[in-house]
């Protein structure tokens, strides 16, 4: 029941519920497939919440700048992320298309 409760959460854009869910069923379970599959299911929740942060940014710079990033570089550079992953490196690319926003 757990199971279906978080993947209706996260399916209905309730990030912080949905995460919760999916923490205490890995924790709970002593199913090692339940464990990998929610461990798996916390990534991409996380992956996807950096995704919306990410276009967030990129809308800020699209805002300053007129169009939006060509890469992370452009972002940092304007500071508009000023906490960049100094790890990342900066050459990594973005859609220049409004369309094709950055996803999992």
């Amino acid at each position: 029941m757990k199971v279906m409760a978080a993947k209706i959460a996260a399916e209905g854009e309730s990030f912080s519920t949905s995460m919760f869910l999916w923490k205490d069923i890995y924790e709970s379970s002593s199913d090692p497939l339940i464990k990998k599959n929610a461990l798996l299911r916390l990534k991409l929740l996380k992956a996807q919440e950096d995704c919306k942060q990410l276009d967030a940014l990129a809308d800020e710079y699209a805002k300053r700048n007129g169009r939006r990033p060509a890469r992370m570089g452009d972002l940092v550079q304007a500071g508009c992320w000023p906490d960049y992953p100094r790890i990342q490196r900066a050459s990594s690319t973005f859609s220049g298309k409004r369309e094709r926003r950055s996803s999992i």
